[in-house]
Order: C-alpha cells, then structure tokens, then sequence
C-alpha cells in the first residue's frame, strides 16, 4: 500500500503546490517572532515556525499553525518542504513514546508522521528533522545514539530511518538538507578536534568538504544542497576568511567573497541548478540577525539583497533583509528572518522573473538561449546560440531532480543550435504534466531553464 508520503508527493506531478497562488512580486512582512525557513519549488508555500509551532503559509491563506516541537522548545530540527509544496519535515512530540521524534506533516491530512530513532535519547528528543528532499520521499536528520553522541540519518518509507554513521569514532554527524531524489545529502560530520566540517553523503557514502586539493583546511557545515545534485554551499571559516563558499565535486569549494571583508558569512540556500545563492554576512560577535543578507549569482557576484530587491524596483518596507534561510528552486521566492527599526521580524521576498534581455536574449557569458512554446503540450524548442565555439550539452530534469532525458543534445556548439523535446522520457514515455527544467552546459559556464508541459 502506498504510505502517506509517497501518495502526497505524487500530487507534485497530478496538482501542482497546493492550488495555491505564488504572491506578488515585493516583501510580504509577516511580523515579529515569526521564522519563515523554506519555500516549495515555485515559492507558492513557505514553511516556518513561530514562537510556539510550526506552520506553513501561502499568500492567499496566510499562515496556518500545525503544531511540532520548535526549534529550542526542548528539541532541534528546522522546517523544511517538499517542492510540491505538500509535505513539511521537522520534529514533534510522539504521545507514545513520550518523546520528540523527526517527523513529517501531510498537509492534506492534518498530522504528523514520527519516524523514530536509532537507538539513543538526549534530553526529550530521540531524533530531529532537518530536511525533505525535493519529490518528498526522503526525510533526513539527526538520530541520538546516547546522550551525548548523534549522526546523521535518513528515512525512506522503503528501508525506515537510517543511520549514516559517524566517519570520526566517538564523534557526531548530521544531515541537513537533501537534493530533489535524496541520493545527494548535506551536514556536517565533527572532526577529532570537534571541529564541525561540512559532509555530503552520495547514495550513502561521505564526502568531506575541504577548501583545497589537498585536503588541509576543513570547510564549515553544509547548509544546502542543489535540487540537481551538483552543488552544495555553507559557512566559512577562518582559513577561508570566512566567506561563504560553494563545492562541487568536480571543481572542489569556490569561496563568494564578502559584503564586509571583517565580517563572518555563510550560504544558506540555493536555487534548484545553484545558479541563485543566498545567505549572510555579519559582525562577530553578535547575531545573524546584526548583518546583511546577500544574493549571488556568476553573473552579479555577492550582492547586498536589500540592494539587489530595490534595484528591481521593490520597496523593502524598511526591513533589512539580515538573514536569509531558505530560496524557492526556480530562484524567485526568498524567505528569512530581518530587523526593523523596532523589531525582528520574518519576510518572503518574491522576485520578478527575468527580464527578456537575459532570460531570451544574451546572456552575460555569452550565449543566447530560449524556448518556445512555454508553457507546451506535444513540443517545445530549446535553442541556444554560442558567441565562441564550444562544447555543449542539454539535459532535462523534473522538478525533483530526476534525469527525465538525458541527454536532449550533446556536440560541438557554434552559432545558432536547436534541440526538440517532445516532453518524453528517455525510454520514449510521454512525462506527465507539469515543471521541468532544461540545464544547458557549456565550457564555462551552466544555466537552467524552467520548462512547464500541460495536457
């Protein structure tokens, strides 16, 4: 019989986020004391907690309270949510055991799931949740094995709750985040020093995260994984002048740069390929909340996001836009926490798509790319043309990180180029209605284009 998860996480490809409506392009103030943490793929749902429970939020419904152990309420975990925008992953109180569990929340049904633990208990808790990947199939977090040493853990409605281990004896792990089929996970792992380094697990086996070939300086704990699987980003440290950085396993870790070169940053989350990233630069000592959120992407660099949202033309309301948490995969949707004159408050930030010079015209590294029809329903063209010849390579993913075809086209680029998808897969299957990315590769650069097929 197929579980609870598994049937809301098919609405993704049947329904689409809840019917619900993504919000206008502008700052939506939610008020103080309220923690927006994570965004569906098209920004349409935000999951947060406030000072007493969990809830999710959309622009028509506002915020809709579900209960849950928050965050320093006697237990860990953060919110997240499926790209669907069905599922919410966090901890809550499981009446039976007595104690506080990872836990996922069916919004269609109205409860929690408690997943359990591996073994241990620290305090109330024998586990918390962290993350969701994005087809809402695999839960990821921490699991206690005593009162005083966690690892990381995973749970599929096929094998349970996974422990990930520990790569350091007598030492903790956790997972934090997982991409859109969860076989690409981040967290941290402590070094013997206790030194918290940021890990990625791949299909289950670790990876460390080091700013250089040959591994002498550890990097800070993995906030974020790309939906696609490829990139990963987190908190600097002091070998890196503490900038945020990103890592890929090809390339290795790029740090960002800074806001303020005195400050201390961290990348807190990424849009679905990495081409969005967001996060924090602040003084230190003092909160997150003391300094200033940024945007990157290759083409602009680190930018201030305060700067960045009143360059397209949207008042921030006096808000500083401090600490960015969490980015919608389509990279338009940003929420976090900010300061006001008075108060700290929680925000979603929702940005305007493109403009057509970039998005179908030519693009700042030097290529010009497009697709039309879009939305479609029997064929749509993707076409791209190179300033330089170079190698090129398209390949389509839904929106939960699965290879739907690939590749659509691999070769030599020069001049105009055009590639046909007629909305079916590999085997020759037509795809089910819905969102659909195009990732398009070339020598120096990478992009991603949002596809949307309808019936």
């Amino acid at each position: 019989m197929k579980s609870k998860i598994s049937a809301a996480a098919t609405l993704l490809f049947l329904t689409g986020s809840l019917g619900a409506a993504q919000a206008d392009v502008g700052l939506v103030n939610l008020g103080s004391g309220i923690t927006p943490y994570a965004a569906s793929a098209d920004g349409s749902v935000v999951a947060g907690y406030d000072t007493s429970q969990y809830f999710y939020w959309t622009a028509d419904g506002g915020m809709v309270g579900i209960g849950g152990t928050i965050p320093g309420g006697g237990a860990g975990g953060t919110p997240s949510i499926s790209d669907d925008g069905t599922i919410l992953v966090g901890t809550a109180l499981n009446s039976v055991s007595g104690a506080n569990e990872i836990s996922y929340f069916v919004i269609a049904d109205g409860e929690w799931t408690h997943l359990g633990g591996i073994g241990g208990q620290s305090g109330s808790e024998i586990s918390s949740g962290y993350g969701i990947s994005g087809d809402g199939e695999t839960v990821v977090g921490l699991g206690w094995i005593d009162a005083g040493g966690a690892h990381a853990v995973k749970w599929r409605e096929s094998t349970g709750l996974e422990d990930l281990g520990s790569t350091v004896a007598g030492r903790s792990s956790r997972a934090n985040a997982a991409n859109g089929d969860g076989s690409f996970i981040g967290g941290w792992q402590d070094s013997d020093t206790g030194f918290r380094q940021g890990a990625i697990w791949i299909h289950g086996t670790q990876v460390l995260i080091w700013n250089d070939p040959a591994e002498t300086v550890r990097l800070g704990e993995v906030a974020d994984v790309s939906g696609d699987g490829y990139w990963a980003v987190g908190s600097g440290v002091s070998a890196n002048g503490w900038q945020p950085w990103r890592w890929n396993g090809l390339d290795g870790a790029e740090s960002l740069g800074h806001l303020d070169p005195a400050w201390r940053g961290a990348a807190t989350a990424l849009s679905f390929g990495g081409e969005v990233i967001v996060g924090f630069d602040r003084p230190f000592p003092g909160p997150a909340t003391f300094g200033q959120g940024f945007i990157y992407t290759d083409d602009l660099g680190l930018v201030n996001l305060n700067t960045y949202a009143a360059d397209q033309g949207i008042d921030t309301q006096g808000v500083t836009l401090a600490l960015p948490l969490g980015i919608s995969a389509d990279g338009l949707t940003v929420v976090g926490v900010g300061r006001t004159a008075t108060a700290t408050v929680g925000w979603v930030l929702t940005l305007p798509t493109p403009s057509s010079d970039v998005e179908d015209g030519i693009h700042a590294n030097g290529f010009h790319w497009n697709s039309s029809p879009n939305p479609f329903r029997s064929e749509t063209v993707v076409s791209f043309s190179m300033e330089l010849p170079g190698r090129a390579r398209i390949d389509i993913y839904d929106a939960a990180g699965r290879s739907v075809r690939s590749p659509l086209f691999e070769g030599r680029g020069e001049g105009e180029v055009v590639a046909h998808w007629d909305g079916r897969d590999g085997a020759g299957r037509l795809v089910p209605a819905g969102t659909y990315f195009a990732r398009l590769v070339l020598p120096t650069s990478t992009s991603v284009r949002k596809l949307i097929r309808v019936d």
